[in-house]
């Protein structure tokens, strides 16, 4: 018999003995054996999908991303518009997490923490470089190209997506007609697209 094994073992080439077909005793199912590893927790993620306003098609989606840790961590906000106009249009954060109003006026005034009023954001588009001093919540501008697309990812400095203020959950997000030039009024025009931030 062990002529006979021998002499397989050396038409196939394979070995006498195959790991793969030894009996494991006392180990019980693979699974038993498996070695937990721990639990990290991954990033805390919010989104706010953005519906037409103020007689516009623009929707897309508006994500917040933050690690876990103390706070003051930076927040990676990623913007993506779709069905709008060409162009620029400026991006604000909104105190009132509602955009149930026709022209998203339920949403209430900019949102931004009052100890830091001129340094929401950064990263914001090339022309904001002008502005000297825009207002809270201000995001920058998304240019949108003729189909209708467009898209920006920014870091935030002052915020949170954690229970405690200053918190984006439960803000909206509001997408607006243009950029606004801020040393000459900054008026951005009507709020074409408004959405609650969620986590």
């Amino acid at each position: 018999m062990f002529l006979l094994s021998t002499l397989a073992c050396a038409v196939t080439g394979s070995s006498a003995f195959d790991v793969d077909d030894a009996p494991v005793h006392g180990a019980g199912e693979l699974a038993s054996v498996a070695v937990a590893e721990p639990h990290l927790p991954g990033p805390r993620e919010a989104l706010a999908p953005l519906e037409a306003r103020a007689g516009s098609r623009v929707t897309g989606t508006v994500t917040f991303a933050q690690e876990p840790g103390p706070p003051g961590r930076p927040i990676l906000v990623s913007i993506r518009l779709a069905d709008a106009g060409p162009g620029n249009h400026a991006v604000f954060l909104h105190e009132i997490g509602d955009c149930s109003a026709a022209d998203a006026s339920s949403a209430g005034g900019w949102y931004g923490p009052a100890e830091r009023p001129n340094k929401a954001s950064v990263g914001s588009g090339p022309a904001d470089a002008d502005s000297t001093s825009p207002p809270p919540g201000y995001l920058g501008f998304v240019t949108v190209g003729a189909d209708g697309r467009g898209e920006k990812d920014i870091v935030l400095h002052a915020f949170t997506l954690s229970d405690t203020p200053p918190s984006l959950v439960d803000r909206a997000v509001v997408v607006y007609e243009r950029a606004p030039d801020f040393t000459a009024g900054g008026d951005p025009g009507a709020r074409q697209a408004c959405g609650v931030i969620k986590g």
